[in-house]
């Protein structure tokens, strides 16, 4: 079950660079959606070295993560589902 939709650019400018967003129609609560950002963010903290390579060149890469859930998902699932993305991402950049 796909939880985050991943969007991303080759940039100008070297190095990763990662936005976050949760839709505001679906949490109305800003409150629900801060969490799930913060949540968002970290799994990408703990995971960008995946990328580690693509930000080295002299090209870099602009990334945007959508979290596409209808309801709360536990950290687990979400940070294999980062997982999931950033590994695909490096197999469509070789």
């Amino acid at each position: 079950m796909g939880v985050v939709r991943v969007f991303y650019n080759p940039a100008q400018q070297p190095g990763l660079r990662a936005g976050v967003g949760v839709s505001a129609r679906l949490f109305k609560s800003a409150v629900d959606r801060n969490r799930i950002k913060r949540q968002l963010r970290e799994c990408y903290r703990l995971q960008k070295h995946i990328l580690s390579s693509v930000g080295n060149t002299t090209a870099g890469l602009d990334l945007f993560f959508i979290y596409t859930a209808k309801d709360f998902t536990d950290f687990r699932e979400l940070y294999q589902c980062m997982e999931k993305a950033l590994l695909k991402i490096k197999e469509n950049l070789r």
